[in-house]
């Protein structure tokens, strides 16, 4: 009877792992951040774009700036088991410099971007040139982000996150599923065997590690140059998007 039931809910009941703690559970909210559509990108917004290119699994999350709103994560992009050569491709095929007949989306404009990279910036091996410079090769704009400082990147990630207006206010494009995903719960603190205690670096040991770590470069250059860059006087502010709520 009632017992029954009530066993059933119990038994349904979400109960938090306690081995690992998110990263960014505090200051996302999927209320908050998660557009109720899906964004499309507009290439005469500026772009920042961070990448990560640790191992053969890089990464890159784009943020466009929106006069009057903030910055919307538009494109969430993944290369497994990719060299910095495959994945330049990748993000050249997003931009106005690929044809359409060549499959090029045409999603950003080279002028009006920057990629913020893994400031690592390790060599190839076979070529001794750096992410950095291969991109620069291909003409984007590139540069490593200011930090690898765990404590300031994840602040950073927070002041976009708790931002609550303009031009750091931050919302999340619907389709962006694996940042959505790690900043609500799968980019973790794993704890200290046989302790309370947690690991003070986030588990790199998954997927979603490079997702966010690529959006934490994107948020070091936007939360240090919000305030100073000097935005196209010809690009109209656009109403507030809708955000969705579950």
């Amino acid at each position: 009877g009632d017992y029954d039931k009530l066993d059933r809910e119990h038994c349904m009941l979400k109960v938090p792992d306690q081995n690992q703690k998110p990263v960014h559970g505090k200051s996302f909210n999927r209320e908050k951040h998660v557009l109720d559509h899906e964004w499309e990108p507009k290439p005469r917004r500026f772009t920042v774009v961070g990448v990560d290119t640790s191992g053969l699994n890089p990464a890159a999350t784009f943020f466009q700036e929106e006069l009057g709103v903030g910055h919307v994560l538009t494109t969430e992009l993944y290369g497994k088991d990719l060299s910095i050569y495959q994945f330049a491709d990748l993000i050249e095929m997003l931009t106005t410099d690929t044809p359409a007949e060549k499959g090029g989306k045409g999603y950003y404009d080279k002028a009006n971007m920057i990629l913020v990279c893994d400031p690592a910036d390790t060599k190839n091996q076979g070529t001794l040139l750096t992410p950095v410079e291969v991109f620069k090769q291909r003409g984007f704009m590139a540069i490593c982000a200011e930090s690898n400082v765990i404590d300031i990147r994840l602040n950073a990630m927070r002041k976009l996150l708790e931002a609550v207006e303009p031009p750091l206010r931050l919302y999340i494009s619907s389709h962006c599923q694996m940042v959505i995903d790690g900043l609500e719960s799968k980019h973790v603190f794993k704890r200290i065997p046989n302790t309370t205690e947690y690991y003070v670096k986030p588990n790199k040991n998954s997927i979603y590690s490079h997702y966010i770590d690529s959006a934490e470069y994107a948020a070091l250059y936007i939360s240090s140059n919000a305030n100073t860059r000097e935005i196209l006087s010809d690009i109209p502010a656009i109403p507030a998007p809708k955000v969705r709520y579950l």
